[in-house]
Protein backbone atom coordinates (compact mmCIF):
# COMPACT_ATOMS: atom_id res chain seq x y z
CA UNK A 1 0.00 0.00 0.00
CA UNK A 2 1.58 3.12 -0.72
CA UNK A 3 1.03 6.27 1.74
CA UNK A 4 0.37 9.47 -0.04
CA UNK A 5 -1.34 11.79 2.89
CA UNK A 6 2.09 13.36 3.78
CA UNK A 7 2.06 17.31 4.02
CA UNK A 8 5.66 17.37 2.45
CA UNK A 9 5.25 16.30 -0.94
CA UNK A 10 8.23 18.10 -3.00
CA UNK A 11 5.16 19.50 -5.14
CA UNK A 12 4.21 22.19 -3.03
CA UNK A 13 7.76 23.42 -2.64
CA UNK A 14 7.96 23.13 -7.05
CA UNK A 15 4.83 24.86 -7.21
CA UNK A 16 6.32 27.78 -4.66
CA UNK A 17 9.53 27.76 -6.63
CA UNK A 18 8.20 28.19 -10.13
CA UNK A 19 6.05 30.64 -8.74
CA UNK A 20 2.99 28.53 -9.81
CA UNK A 21 -0.49 28.96 -7.19
CA UNK A 22 -2.01 26.24 -6.03
CA UNK A 23 -5.45 27.73 -8.37
CA UNK A 24 -2.78 27.48 -10.70
CA UNK A 25 -2.66 23.82 -10.60
CA UNK A 26 -5.78 22.78 -9.79
CA UNK A 27 -6.78 24.91 -13.25
CA UNK A 28 -4.43 22.33 -15.24
CA UNK A 29 -5.47 19.33 -13.03
CA UNK A 30 -9.08 19.75 -13.59
CA UNK A 31 -9.70 19.27 -9.84
CA UNK A 32 -11.48 22.36 -7.44
CA UNK A 33 -9.45 24.30 -5.65
CA UNK A 34 -10.86 23.76 -2.41
CA UNK A 35 -10.06 19.95 -3.03
CA UNK A 36 -5.86 20.57 -4.43
CA UNK A 37 -6.03 22.64 -0.58
CA UNK A 38 -7.68 19.66 0.72
CA UNK A 39 -4.26 17.47 -0.59
CA UNK A 40 -2.08 19.75 0.19
CA UNK A 41 -3.59 20.50 4.11
CA UNK A 42 -3.69 16.16 4.27
CA UNK A 43 -7.34 16.06 4.75
CA UNK A 44 -7.25 14.04 1.92
CA UNK A 45 -5.14 11.39 0.83
CA UNK A 46 -3.68 12.07 -2.63
CA UNK A 47 -5.25 10.25 -5.22
CA UNK A 48 -3.44 8.24 -7.95
CA UNK A 49 -5.22 10.10 -10.76
CA UNK A 50 -4.15 14.08 -9.15
CA UNK A 51 -0.85 12.27 -8.79
CA UNK A 52 -1.00 11.63 -12.51
CA UNK A 53 -2.72 15.01 -13.84
CA UNK A 54 -0.13 16.83 -11.54
CA UNK A 55 2.93 14.91 -13.10
CA UNK A 56 1.74 15.79 -16.91
CA UNK A 57 0.75 19.48 -15.57
CA UNK A 58 4.13 19.68 -14.53
CA UNK A 59 6.21 17.89 -16.72
CA UNK A 60 8.25 16.64 -14.09
CA UNK A 61 8.16 12.57 -13.13
CA UNK A 62 6.20 11.41 -10.07
CA UNK A 63 9.06 10.48 -7.85
CA UNK A 64 9.84 14.26 -7.70
CA UNK A 65 7.06 15.48 -7.08
CA UNK A 66 5.79 12.98 -4.51
CA UNK A 67 7.01 11.32 -1.68
CA UNK A 68 5.36 7.59 -1.71
CA UNK A 69 6.44 5.46 0.60
CA UNK A 70 5.72 1.74 0.10
CA UNK A 71 4.34 0.34 3.77
CA UNK A 72 3.72 -3.29 2.97
CA UNK A 73 7.50 -3.29 2.50
CA UNK A 74 8.31 -2.26 6.44
CA UNK A 75 5.80 -4.35 8.07
CA UNK A 76 7.86 -7.44 10.14
CA UNK A 77 6.97 -10.91 9.94
CA UNK A 78 6.37 -11.97 12.63
CA UNK A 79 6.55 -15.62 13.33
CA UNK A 80 4.47 -17.44 16.38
Amino acid sequence: MTDTSSLNHPLWEILDYRGQSIVWLARKTGYATSTVYGFKGGAWPISAEFRQRATEAMDLPEHVLFRLEDKSSSQELVNV
